[in-house]
């Protein structure tokens, strides 16, 4: 290949790939024109790098941590819904309750429980708040789940061989003086942000259960 070649001549087929290319960068930089991305990469402001997981599993439990910036639940409608991910009525009624006490500057670290890390005649509630309790892990904060929804995209839960992410905050009265908590996964290519009320007894081993370390180390 001459120097003057251009290079996209080598790829076939050359279009789907180059768009399939391009839209990756726009969804990595953050950006909605194609040619901003390029200019990002090409001016190497924005660098690629080789992918590595931000979380950490063991035992079927899967740890990672953020810190918190401040956002408020109104804040957090406008940022997820700018990232593309769909919020049901009942999530925006949480987010804007009295009960979202945003904080800043607090490392959290989050363990999320999959329903496969007990055996099949295993997966209830009463099995998972005993395991909960043996690994010394508390009620995440409602801000939890807005963070986590945030970096966990669907890529990543299928990843992780889930289907669905329950954050197991206290649960808020919504609607009907029902209670419920935040919960998120895939749907499709969907990304979504949904309220639960938690009422079923069992669950299957593609969901997770996030809960907060109160402790450096998990063991089995």
């Amino acid at each position: 290949m001459s120097k003057n070649q251009f290079i996209i001549q080598e790829i076939l087929p050359g279009l789907g790939k180059l768009n399939a290319l391009i839209k990756n960068i726009m969804r990595q930089t953050g950006v909605k024109d194609p040619n901003e991305a390029i200019r990002l990469v090409n001016s190497r402001k924005w660098i690629i790098s080789e992918y590595k997981p931000f979380f950490i599993e063991r035992f079927d439990i899967i740890h990672l941590s953020f810190t918190t910036d401040g956002t408020s639940g109104f804040q957090w409608i406008e940022r997820l819904e700018d990232e593309n991910i769909e919020l049901e009525n009942y999530v925006k009624t949480i987010l804007n309750c009295l009960n979202f006490n945003p904080t800043i500057g607090v490392k959290t670290k989050i363990a999320i429980i999959k329903g496969k890390h007990f055996k099949q005649e295993d997966c209830n509630k009463e099995k998972l708040y005993a395991e909960v309790s043996r690994l010394n892990l508390i009620n995440p904060s409602v801000e939890s789940a807005c963070y986590l929804r945030e970096m966990l995209t669907n890529d990543t839960i299928k990843a992780m061989g889930l289907m669905s992410i329950k954050v197991m905050h206290n649960p808020i009265e919504c609607f009907d003086k029902q209670s419920a908590i935040l919960t998120f996964g895939r749907r499709g290519d969907h990304s979504y942000l949904d309220a639960y009320f938690d009422q079923d007894k069992e669950f299957s081993s593609d969901v997770g259960f996030a809960f907060e370390e109160v402790s450096n180390a998990i063991t089995a």
